[in-house]
């Protein structure tokens, strides 16, 4: 009896212990878990942040190169990550990289960094392929930008809301963005998209076409710039109601686009907005 006793407790002890070690390996286990998936997560975050210096070095690679074609009118600057360029009308223009291998294969896609002059949008009864806005982005911008320049930018597809209410699109040098473009969630009456969001748009930059200065309120036309210029157009339509199509352009008060009592569209085509225009180069 004193035997079994004593075989009992033995058995009861191992049984603790097991149980202890148990607890402890499956702690041990949990902990490498935990540490492998740290580990998983820092090896992902280094290969976004390495995919994403490689696609900036590959953008700075292009810019710099075509820069090189004309030292005196073109600068590579890798902190605007961007291209500076002496535009015959408008004088040097700062043309920053808002997308790499997006709009084409290796094509940077550029934006003006700030707003370059003001334009009528159009008429009343056009669509963007034949507007005053258009026609400025493929004339005068076009035409005043260095050649070296020039003579890299590639033609790009560009979708477009139509006044018929269904999508279009066009074959672009230079362009103005749109709503979706820009992060909106749609243009026109359907919300209809016009080419995928850049990325470069999110974050503090969401919805940041350009930069102006000198909004106040009027209680006819919402918030807008003095004068009417302190907005700038976008290629986008919309709809207000069945029929009636209005032009969109980018209003730095609501920093929202398609919202009808912040003004974001224009019932007046001819009203003088900023231009912030784009292109696509490559090597």
């Amino acid at each position: 009896a004193s035997n079994a006793a004593t075989n009992a407790s033995s058995a009861a002890t191992n049984a603790t212990n097991a149980y202890i070690q148990a607890q402890t390996n499956a702690t041990t286990l949990a902990t490498i878990n935990t540490n492998v998936n740290s580990i998983k997560t820092t090896v992902a975050t280094i290969n976004t942040n390495a995919a994403a210096t490689a696609s900036s070095d590959a953008c700075g690679k292009v810019l710099s190169t075509i820069a090189a074609l004309d030292t005196t009118n073109l600068r590579y600057d890798p902190l605007l990550n961007g291209i500076v360029m002496n535009h015959t009308t408008y004088g040097w223009i700062e043309m920053v990289a808002i997308a790499f291998n997006v709009d084409g294969a290796n094509y940077v896609t550029l934006k003006a960094a700030g707003p370059i002059a003001q334009s009528a949008w159009g008429t009343s009864g056009q669509n963007w392929s034949a507007c005053t806005a258009r026609t400025w982005c493929r004339g005068t911008f076009y035409n005043g930008i260095p050649t070296a320049l020039k003579n890299k930018i590639k033609t790009v597809t560009k979708n477009v809301y139509l006044r018929s209410g269904s999508i279009g699109s066009n074959s672009e040098t230079v362009w103005l963005l749109s709503a979706t473009e820009l992060g909106a969630a749609g243009s026109g009456g359907g919300g209809v998209a016009e080419g995928a969001p850049y990325a470069y748009f999110n974050g503090s930059r969401a919805l940041g076409a350009c930069n102006w200065s000198g909004w106040e309120y009027s209680s006819n036309y919402g918030w807008q710039g003095l004068s009417d210029r302190g907005g700038c157009w976008l290629r986008s339509g919309s709809e207000k109601g069945d029929s009636n199509y209005f032009p969109y352009y980018f209003n730095a008060s609501s920093d929202s686009v398609g919202s009808a009592d912040k003004g974001d569209y224009k019932t007046n085509f001819t009203f003088n907005y900023y231009m912030v225009p784009c292109f696509c180069v490559g090597t």
